[in-house]
């Protein structure tokens, strides 16, 4: 199996995870109904810093296993996210009404997979900025 293929199979369960565990290990005051996905709505309704710092570790994680590119790393990374919300709206319509807002704040989410993954691919010099590039310094 090769390393890019191992990344995009590792990414949406790592990112599932780091979402799941901490409403696992601290159960949240308040747990949210849901049409389909109950632990994944408590989890993206209590989001806090548990939660935060394992996406930026999956990231990391992703960021030594792959060497694929960080942006779309990331957005395997979070990717159940929104096909969770779809499949929740089309089970209930009324169940996502700031559906927009969520998948903003799904794309921050994924945000902070590639900054873990840029972070050890810039270590390991995989990853160069766009405006170092050698066509730019030409």
């Amino acid at each position: 199996m090769t390393r890019t293929m191992l990344g995009f199979m590792m990414a949406p369960v790592l990112g599932l995870l780091a979402m799941v565990v901490p409403v696992l290990l601290w159960p949240p005051a308040r747990h949210y109904e849901a049409p389909l996905f109950p632990l994944l709505r408590s989890a993206v309704e209590n989001i806090g810093l548990p939660q935060l710092i394992l996406l930026f570790a999956s990231g990391l994680a992703l960021g030594f296993v792959s060497s694929s590119r960080a942006r779309y790393l990331g957005a395997a990374a979070i990717a159940f996210l929104p096909l969770a919300t779809l499949a929740e709206m089309i089970k209930d319509p009324t169940s996502h009404n700031l559906f927009p807002l969520e998948f903003a704040t799904y794309a921050f989410y994924g945000f902070l997979v590639a900054c873990g993954v840029f972070a050890v691919h810039r270590v390991r010099g995989l990853e160069t900025p766009s405006a170092m590039t050698s066509e730019s310094v030409i």
